[in-house]
């Protein structure tokens, strides 16, 4: 018995019982049940072969049996460009991996999804991203990245970095060099990215929170070169033109389908960078969650994303002021014309004018929670339900709807959802609404 991957800390804890005399009882010893107890010649063997294993790296030669016992024992602590070349068993690399981040809560992936994810990808994958998080700009050298993406570099398919540790460099903050690491990481199919600094480590200065064009700039030739299914920069200073930068390096990216910008700065100049940009990729999720984005924006994305060549199905607009009534026009060009079948627009200022019309093609999700849209606009919604038997999900929280009323809202919802119900046949007549767009927009 091994101790303590056989049994875990937790357990052994649980046969633990302090008494009011301080004293510790035990009802078995774990650790010491085999001291006494000496090893046979096949475990001494195992042993010796795990003290000098760096010396001369031998486990595919090994039985089965032996194999696994000497995984058991091996060192954690060894060297990456040996054991990640050597080692393929699942077993070390999970126990490295929960030895390293105790805390970190990663379950074993499914019978599905392991040959996608190993342990052995999981660790490399965070292995490399705190290292990354950690780097100082100053501590940057290209060839040690290197020879990171040589060692890690082929299991690493998802990449997030929280932080992004900057120095000051004259009036702006300096950052280590994306484009380098990206093209290190040959399969790397998500990319979740924070360009700002949680820990000051080397003190504190305004800068540390923007990001330069000169990081953009290197972000955008590195993206050049990947084949990413998801991007995500979040929380981060990115504006619209800096948005309409790394839009136009992923513009040959045909793999790509989750772009998300939650919680920047893009605001009408990146809502239409993104707009060309879904007419030229099929992308089908698009998060834009608070991001300055006002009317003028909400129009050119109902224009692009109304259009044929659009596949974007999950729109996330929550957060951004819309509170004009014109706004609403452009919400039905969404819920009717458009491809979505998820829309969010928590939290964006709409009121009592809120009428989302009785063409509700193929949505599925509507977020209007945080809308103080009120009983008149309530009545509204419940009619337009009624036309609609695609919606699963709606949240409508906090929207100063009496209770009576939403009761009957979210019945709809669920008649929805059971497939009980014959939704009505809107009057073409009453439903037409011509909408006219101008040609800056269509410029544009």
């Amino acid at each position: 018995m091994l101790i303590p991957s056989s049994i875990s800390k937790n357990t052994l804890k649980a046969y633990e019982y302090k008494g009011t005399n301080g004293g510790t009882i035990k009802s078995w010893d774990f650790v010491e049940w085999d001291a006494k107890i000496p090893n046979t010649l096949r475990q001494q063997c195992i042993e010796c072969l795990a003290k000098y294993w760096l010396e001369r790296p031998i486990l595919e030669e090994i039985e089965t049996e032996d194999k696994q016992m000497l995984l058991e024992i091996l060192p954690l602590n060894m060297p990456l460009e040996v054991t990640v070349s050597r080692i393929h068993e699942e077993v070390y690399w999970k126990k490295s991996f929960l030895t390293r981040w105790p805390k970190t809560q990663k379950k074993l992936p499914s019978a599905e999804l392991k040959p996608l994810k190993s342990w052995k990808s999981i660790y490399c994958e965070a292995h490399l991203q705190k290292y990354l998080e950690h780097l100082q700009p100053d501590q940057y050298q290209a060839e040690k990245i290197k020879q990171l993406g040589e060692i890690c570099g082929p299991y690493v398919q998802s990449l997030e970095i929280s932080q992004m540790m900057s120095i000051r460099s004259g009036d702006s903050a300096k950052r280590i060099p994306l484009n380098d690491i990206l093209m290190v990481l040959p399969g790397l199919k998500k990319l979740s990215l924070r360009f700002k600094q949680i820990h000051t480590e080397r003190g504190f200065f305004w800068n540390i929170m923007t990001t330069s064009l000169e990081d953009v700039a290197l972000l955008a030739k590195g993206l050049e070169t990947t084949h990413l299914h998801t991007l995500r920069i979040t929380s981060s200073d990115i504006d619209g033109h800096k948005a309409t930068e790394l839009v136009m390096a992923l513009s040959n990216n045909e793999h790509l389908k989750i772009l998300d910008f939650s919680r920047c700065k893009v605001g009408n100049e990146g809502a239409s960078a993104i707009g060309r940009f879904v007419q030229q990729v099929p992308l089908e999720q698009v998060h834009l969650a608070s991001n300055r984005i006002d009317l003028r924006g909400l129009k050119t994305l109902a224009y692009a994303l109304s259009l044929a060549t659009s596949h974007v199905e999950v729109l996330d607009l929550s957060f951004n002021q819309f509170s004009d009534p014109e706004a609403n026009v452009y919400i039905r060009v969404l819920t009717s014309r458009a491809h979505l079948k998820n829309l969010l627009i928590s939290g964006c200022g709409l009121g009592h004018e809120f009428y989302l019309g009785r063409k509700l093609k193929i949505l599925k999700t509507l977020n209007i929670s945080n809308n103080r849209i009120g009983k008149e606009a309530g009545l509204k919604l419940l009619d337009s339900l009624k036309y609609n038997n695609s919606i699963m999900n709606l949240d409508i929280r906090i929207c100063a709807i009496p209770s009576e009323l939403e009761a009957l809202i979210q019945n709809e919802i669920h008649l929805n959802r059971k497939k009980f119900k014959e939704p009505l046949q809107p009057s073409e007549d009453l439903e037409k609404e011509d909408i006219s767009w101008d040609e800056a927009l269509l410029l544009e």
